[in-house]
């Protein structure tokens, strides 16, 4: 077990074959910011570690926590696709707002990490309901330009 959160990130970045630059690029945060942590040896905010549960949800938070548990989390490679953009990033971070993740207790860092958990399942959902609107919208716009054709067809028949 590694004795630091930040002991805990560095290893989370090699396991992802990147660099510190696309890290950061990832959870959108300037390469100072994780410098400094890193040289004061200090943790890692609340909204960068719900960036990083956001961008890299196949990594256990517990684990990058506490260092219990396992790093990855069971059938990690589907967690992969499950990046998000900073807006439902953000949104995410706004609902959790009030769980001061690198302070609390077990019970609270349980329920914090089961509200992320909860807010991808509902994330992927809400996409997918997207995907079928916009199709659904689409067959209807086809439909409305094909009836105004026909419309249009028999206006001009009725005026020669």
């Amino acid at each position: 077990m590694e004795n630091s959160i930040n002991e805990r990130l560095r290893k989370l970045i090699k396991n992802e074959k990147i660099t510190q630059k696309k890290f950061c690029d990832l959870v959108e945060i300037s390469e100072n910011t994780l410098k400094n942590t890193f040289q004061r040896n200090s943790n890692p905010g609340t909204e960068l570690l719900v960036r990083i549960a956001v961008k890299f949800p196949e990594y256990s938070l517990d684990w990058l926590l506490t260092g219990e548990g396992e790093m990855q989390k069971a059938g990690n490679a589907a967690g992969k696709n499950q990046l998000i953009s900073s807006g439902e990033s953000m949104s995410i971070l706004n609902k959790i707002k009030g769980t001061n993740i690198k302070n609390v207790g077990g019970n609270q860092l349980s329920s914090g990490i089961t509200e992320i958990e909860k807010l991808t399942i509902e994330n992927e959902t809400l996409r997918t309901r997207i995907e079928d609107m916009e199709r659904i919208i689409s067959i209807q716009k086809n439909t409305i330009d094909a009836m105004q054709l026909t419309i249009n067809t028999i206006m001009n028949n009725k005026n020669p």
